[in-house]
């Protein structure tokens, strides 16, 4: 994308003119839950197009790099892992961020993940 150099001053405005305006309406948590939702939707819808323009960016990157590295989602590393066990719960995962200490959170089959995510599969007692 070809756009105009902007002085540090043109940015500074900028920033302070974002911060302004998200102070003005900052989102609560059902808000951004859903801009979330959205945003996940909209990147499952555009993949392909994401992936030939990352083709295009990268010198002929694959495909299937593309999608081991950029749209890899839950169910995805399932599958890659072996597929779901006879014990396993198949819509309960738990996913830890890379470099996190948190908990895993509860997370849909179509969540995106990102390099050194930890997903676990929950089992079922029957």
């Amino acid at each position: 994308m070809d756009t105009p150099a902007s002085s540090g001053v043109d940015l500074a405005r900028q920033l302070a003119r974002m911060r302004v305006a998200h102070e003005r309406a900052v989102p609560d948590y059902a808000q951004r839950r859903d801009d979330l939702k959205r945003l996940r939707a909209a990147f499952k819808a555009r993949l392909d197009d994401f992936i030939a323009a990352m083709s295009a960016d990268f010198g002929r990157r694959s495909r299937h790099e593309s999608l081991l590295s950029d749209g890899m989602t839950v169910l995805n590393a399932v599958a890659l892992a072996g597929g779901f066990s006879y014990r396993a719960k198949q819509s309960d995962f738990l996913l830890q961020r890379g470099g996190s200490n948190m908990q895993g959170a509860e997370v849909a089959g179509d969540t995106p993940l990102l390099p050194g995510d930890i997903v676990t599969v929950q089992e079922r007692f029957f």
